[in-house]
């Protein structure tokens, strides 16, 4: 059977990014399809820096902790 005229040749080991099956898509799958293409095209997102405090707010228990601890008055 010979390849239609817009055919490429994928390079050995190259995974594909969509596989065509047979079928009608629906609006909605074509829609997903459409912000996955245009997501890849954008390219990637800077990664957004967060700073942490240096210690934790509170203050690690010293010595064993009684189960109803948490009910005390400090």
């Amino acid at each position: 059977m010979p390849l239609p005229r817009n055919h490429r040749e994928i390079p050995a080991g190259a995974v594909p990014l969509l596989r065509v099956e047979k079928g009608h898509a629906e609006p909605d799958e074509l829609a997903a399809v459409l912000v996955a293409l245009l997501a890849l095209a954008a390219g990637p997102r800077p990664v957004e820096t967060v700073l942490l405090p240096a210690a934790a707010g509170w203050k690690a228990a010293r010595g064993p902790i009684a189960p109803h601890s948490w009910q005390t008055v400090a």
